[in-house]
């Protein structure tokens, strides 16, 4: 399954979750890309993820660059 695909679906479970709950709050989802090549930034930014989320800073400052 592609990226596009998983948050496809991940906000569909989002939106069904709201409206089993009632809550209507703003979910922000945040790419996580521990342990995934630089080429997936550019995969989340394209899918229009805008946060992303690095366990330490020098490898995002890598994949920042290479992306």
């Amino acid at each position: 399954m592609s990226l596009l695909e998983n948050l496809e679906q991940i906000k569909e479970r989002i939106a069904k979750s709201q409206l089993r709950s009632g809550i209507k709050n703003t979910v922000e989802i945040v790419a996580i890309t521990k342990t995934h090549p630089a080429e997936i930034l550019s995969q989340a930014y394209e899918a229009g993820l805008r946060s992303v989320g690095e366990n330490r800073v020098q490898e995002a400052e890598n994949k920042f660059n290479e992306a």
